[in-house]
């Protein structure tokens, strides 16, 4: 989604607000990994330490291990979620534009809705499948953490639907601001590289 579109009214800047906050989440969800599997590492090392495992400390340690691994992979599971709807808001994810750098405008056009419209199909078909998952592991959670396993499920749900509306704003975009197929698919930042190519 554009952010200069965003920017230009009051419910561009909440969207804006909420990306950052996604992001302040990520970088948080980030340290947590690092300092659990930090911790985890060195817990096993120590635990070659006679006696340590019998100080008050050592066993405090050997009880958060578990827990650790478990918030790790939580922490993981989430990054991966949010961060695709950040790419995918960005137009950051790998993508190859070689096809649409050689073909007419008009042919741009037609394969950036083929493109955005089988998006939103596999989108839909994700949030559907997790949310069936999630209903059914309602009352389940994680062994060490008691994490509701609902809540990572549901992040698919998330995912998707997010994925759904990112697609629908694109094609807005397309046909109403009129905007280049190029800016829709680079995010603006390899425009020059597309005007380069001469196509007949």
């Amino acid at each position: 989604m554009s952010r200069d579109l965003e920017k230009s009214n009051n419910l561009g800047r909440y969207i804006e607000i909420t990306f950052k906050v996604l992001e302040i989440i990520i970088s948080v969800g980030l340290l947590i990994m690092i300092i659990t599997s930090f911790s985890n590492v060195l817990i096993r090392y120590t635990n070659y330490i006679p006696g340590w495992s019998e100080t008050i400390f050592g066993s405090v340690l050997m009880k958060l291990t578990g827990k650790n691994a478990e918030i790790a992979r939580i922490g993981f599971i989430y990054l991966v979620y949010l961060g695709s709807i950040i790419a995918a808001r960005d137009n950051k994810h790998l993508m190859i534009d070689t096809l649409l750098m050689r073909v007419p405008p008009m042919v741009q056009k037609i394969i950036y809705v083929i493109i955005q419209l089988i998006i939103m199909v596999l989108m839909g078909v994700l949030a559907a499948g997790a949310w069936s998952i999630a209903t059914k592991n309602i009352n389940d959670f994680w062994v060490a953490t008691q994490f509701p396993v609902f809540m990572i499920h549901i992040m698919g749900v998330v995912l998707g639907v997010a994925l759904i509306i990112i697609s629908i704003a694109n094609l807005f975009r397309l046909f109403v601001y009129k905007e280049s197929v190029s800016k829709l698919f680079t995010g603006g930042d390899s425009e020059e590289e597309w005007e380069g190519v001469n196509v007949e």
